[in-house]
């Protein structure tokens, strides 16, 4: 499939992985805190396919070598993987989702992603296990889906810039709603325009 083609179908595709993951996803991301707790942690592997307890989720405990970890953490480099080793379980898709969730810019790194960039005509792999081959492979995955994000048109992407002020926006006017008005009315955010 030609990269323009892939462009086209960014919309539909996005949609249905949409609706397979967003809650997940959405409640992984939006539970991230610094620094780094241990429920954090369990929540990002339980992110990759983890079925840890209700309680470990819950567990506010600082988990200060992670959160060491992660701060180093500099993207665009893959080098921090080795660092993330141990909290993956030697799994590159478990750190890289590590890596994710601290910083978005970092893709997470999966046998199923890479399969979708060789159909492209990427020649790239995935490596399973963490490793010294796993960094240089994990940089030019990281390069791609850079060059990717960089070249892909708007009209295919329009949220690229758009759900973060949307967010911005109406994070802004429910703090405005929720503010004292003196007897002033708010307007509704139906009429409010983004």
């Amino acid at each position: 499939m030609k990269v323009q083609a892939y462009f086209e179908r960014i919309p539909d595709l996005f949609l249905r992985s949409h609706n397979v993951s967003w809650e997940k996803y959405e409640e992984t991301i939006y539970h991230m805190r610094r620094p780094v707790t241990h429920g954090n942690y369990h929540r990002v592997l339980q992110f990759v396919g983890g079925n840890p307890p209700e309680m470990a989720l819950r567990d506010e405990r600082p988990y200060h070598e992670l959160d060491r970890a992660l701060a180093r953490a500099k993207y665009p480099r893959a080098g921090q993987l080795t660092r993330l080793d141990e909290f993956g379980h030697g799994g590159t898709e478990a750190a890289t989702a590590l890596l994710h969730f601290n910083n978005p810019a970092y893709p997470i790194w999966d046998a199923r992603t890479v399969r979708g960039l060789n159909v492209l005509g990427y020649p790239l792999s995935f490596v399973k296990e963490v490793s010294e081959e796993a960094i240089p492979a994990y940089q030019a995955y990281i390069n791609t889906v850079q060059d990717l994000k960089d070249s892909v048109p708007f009209t295919y992407v329009p949220e690229k810039n758009y759900y973060l002020t949307r967010i911005i926006q109406m994070t802004l006017w429910q703090l405005g709603l929720e503010a004292p008005t003196n007897g002033a009315r708010t307007p509704s955010p139906r009429v409010r325009s983004a």
